[in-house]
């Protein structure tokens, strides 16, 4: 054995000689690496005293996280110091709120767990709202988690395949450490009537400054302009208000007598003189504006003559809508309802919470007062802001997604072309015998904006940008709205034709998300965009400025129609001084109240609400070589099979034809075609057609 190892000494001994000079130089390094852990030492300690004391570690986290969060929220680390410098006040109540959530690390053992759990949650929002931030201009909100089931079809157009796979990556990583990490943290000795107390007593002291705050005035719990809030108040504040605050506050001086005095006040004024019942459309255009009023920016060409033509010939003014780069739903839902939004909770989608449960009076009942069948449209899917279920609660009659069209053309962000609406609007008007009112949702301005350019056709260019990826976002957007513009020459020229009177409004639900400033705009605000009435039939040229809560009373207004609470309300009491407050209390009473406005008792059901104009058709089916084939028509990529309620693999050829290449269907097997979008929401059905 002694031989073997000296055999192994003397056959390794030259290696080692060569090693010893590289020993030497590291020795240094190791030298370094000693005093730097000694250094360290004093440092460690305080940690480990601060770990003994969770009420100063709290503390200090609250600081640290608050100023990361605001960093990230206002997108710039000298702006997040200079609020804390600015606004010290606001700052330490974000502070006080972060700080609240962790001093729950006290009532637990594994306190450090907790700590770094909470401290991640904070983390994760702040960069959740700085990645939301990149793209539209509204901060993250508590309600944008209840749309994440929507949002999640459209991840692909905002990020990267690499992207998404880096988030589930990451996201299961946390999830990983954190597992690991609760069997690994050491449990600490718990004073539970200590830290018991320090929790109630922080809580307490908290609640109070905060409850004080509020009632000074130094904090306000109603956000009439999201951004601007949660650039004053923080984001900590804002972001916990839209946990607990959704919904309308109930008005202290809501009662069943002031109600009463209200619709004395309206029911005293006009009544019905209705002059004429035209089919009525309302457009709303996915982030549309004059792109003329950016300041500094010159066109190759004006992207949208034809809207400017009819500014000048038709009633138009500014409308100002309740969202910036985003918020469609909310743009709809207060031109529908005649609501106003800023009563509810901060950042809320009405879609998603009171709606889901609840009818309401809309612009869909007043018309229907007069004979009117109402349809919707949009050339998106139909579970986004789960609209599938909401318009029923809205009183549509019936409503197309783009799951029951046909002949779709897309833009090179895969988003449908508005040109197809010139069909479908048309198509909804003609299918029944009475008069119709279309409320009809366009996509093809949706952003993201690329940086790069994907479109080799577009031919409008921008000067006034110097940098290119900002140029080729803007030059990508205005080449959408120019085909936009387009779409609306070729649906009033169709409309033109129409034989029946029709009046069409159309507006931008808001400005796009490209970080457009106040001081970008000749106009001042990057929430105004415009509308304009245009008819078949003449009607007087009237401008004036509205809010989307008032552009239905003031389209049933111009036809002698005041049929519904909100709708009489809007068109005598605009002018009033107590407007926004009593619009407030009627708001409360028919979603949250009493609803003494409508006798007590509300007066809307729920519509059957049935899908697309016309249904798929089997016409016949043949035997072919590649298999069965089905002939019929209005077939597109969403339209699936069944066989005895069975879904069986099938494939669409063109709209007319359908192979079932596997199928071997049995005499009496009933074959029948469905639309079927996302979340397997089967949308209408065709008529079964028996194999004989």
């Amino acid at each position: 054995m002694k031989n073997i190892i000296h055999i192994l000494k003397r056959a390794l001994r030259p290696g080692a000689e060569k090693l010893r000079p590289l020993f030497k130089r590291l020795r240094p390094v190791g030298t370094a690496f000693n005093k730097l852990r000694q250094g360290l030492a004093p440092l460690k300690e305080k940690l480990r005293r601060i770990n003994e004391n969770p009420l100063l570690l709290c503390i200090i986290l609250a600081f640290t996280i608050n100023l990361v969060v605001e960093m990230l929220s206002r997108r710039s680390f000298t702006e997040g110091l200079a609020y804390f410098a600015q606004d010290p006040f606001l700052f330490i109540i974000n502070v006080m709120i972060i700080f609240l959530t962790l001093s729950i690390s006290f009532l637990f053992k594994r306190r450090l767990f907790i700590v770094a759990a909470v401290s991640t949650v904070w983390i994760g929002l702040g960069i959740a709202n700085y990645i939301i931030l990149g793209h539209r201009n509204t901060p993250l909100g508590a309600l944008d988690f209840t749309v994440l089931k929507s949002v999640t079809s459209i991840l692909n157009v905002y990020l990267s395949t690499t992207q998404i796979v880096l988030i589930v990556v990451a996201l299961v990583a946390i999830i990983t450490v954190f597992a690991l990490a609760w069997r690994k943290v050491p449990k600490q000795k718990t004073q539970y009537v200590r830290s018991v107390s320090t929790f109630v007593v922080s809580t307490l002291i908290i609640v109070s400054v905060m409850g004080l705050s509020i009632k000074g005035q130094a904090l306000s719990t109603n956000f009439g302009n999201v951004v601007d809030a949660y650039d004053k108040y923080g984001f900590a504040y804002c972001f916990s208000c839209s946990v607990v605050a959704s919904g309308i506050s109930k008005p202290d001086d809501y009662n069943p007598a002031r109600m009463s005095e209200i619709l004395a006040d309206i029911d005293s004024g006009q009544t019905n003189q209705v002059s004429q019942t035209p089919n009525v459309i309302l457009l709303q255009l996915e982030s549309f504006f004059d792109p003329n009023y950016l300041k500094g920016l010159t066109y190759s060409e004006n992207p949208v003559p034809f809207f400017d033509w009819l500014k000048e010939n038709y009633s138009s003014g500014f409308l100002t809508v309740p969202g910036v780069g985003a918020g469609t739903a909310n743009t709809e839902f207060e031109v529908l309802t005649g609501m106003n939004l800023d009563f509810f909770g901060p950042g809320e989608y009405p879609y998603t919470t009171v709606l889901s449960s609840q009818t309401t009076e809309t612009i869909n009942y007043n018309l229907k007062a007069h004979g009117y069948y109402t349809h919707a449209i949009h050339n998106h899917t139909g579970t986004f802001y789960t609209r599938n279920e909401v318009y029923p609660q809205l009183g549509f009659d019936e409503f197309t997604p783009i799951e029951c069209m046909g002949d779709i053309v897309r833009n090179p962000l895969n988003w449908a072309k508005d040109s197809m609406l010139v069909k479908e609007i048309t198509d909804a008007i003609s299918a029944t015998q009475q008069q119709d009112f279309v409320f009809a949702v366009s996509v093809q301005g949706h952003g993201k904006y690329p940086d790069q350019v994907i479109d080799p056709e577009q031919t409008i260019t921008i000067s006034g940008i110097e940098d290119e990826g900002r140029k080729n976002a803007y030059e990508y957007y205005v080449n959408q709205l120019h085909e936009m513009d387009l779409f609306l020459q070729d649906l009033t020229a169709a409309l033109s034709e129409y034989p029946e009177p029709v009046v069409l409004v159309l507006y931008g639900d808001h400005l796009p998300g490209l970080e457009i400033e106040y001081e970008d705009l000749t106009n001042g605000n990057i929430y105004q965009t415009e509308y304009v009435i245009w008819s078949n039939f003449p009607m007087e040229k009237i401008n004036k400025d509205l809010y989307t809560y008032q552009l239905s009373s003031e389209v049933l207004a111009r036809l002698g129609m005041n049929d519904g609470v909100l709708t009489k309300f809007h068109q005598q009491m605009s002018s009033d001084m107590d407007y926004q407050h009593e619009l407030k209390l009627i708001q409360y009473d028919m979603l949250y109240g009493n609803q003494v406005c409508w006798g007590y008792t509300n007066p809307y059901p729920a519509t059957d609400l049935q899908f697309g104009v016309e249904t798929s058709v089997i016409t016949d089916i043949t035997q072919t070589e590649e298999g069965l084939q089905l002939t019929g028509g209005d077939y597109n990529k969403w339209s699936k099979v069944y066989i005895n309620g069975e879904k069986v693999s099938a494939k669409v050829i063109d709209q007319n034809h359908i192979l079932l290449p596997d199928a071997q269907p049995q005499s009496g097997d009933v074959i029948t075609v469905c639309q079927v979008g996302k979340n397997n929401t089967v949308y209408n059905e065709s008529p079964g057609c028996m194999i004989p």
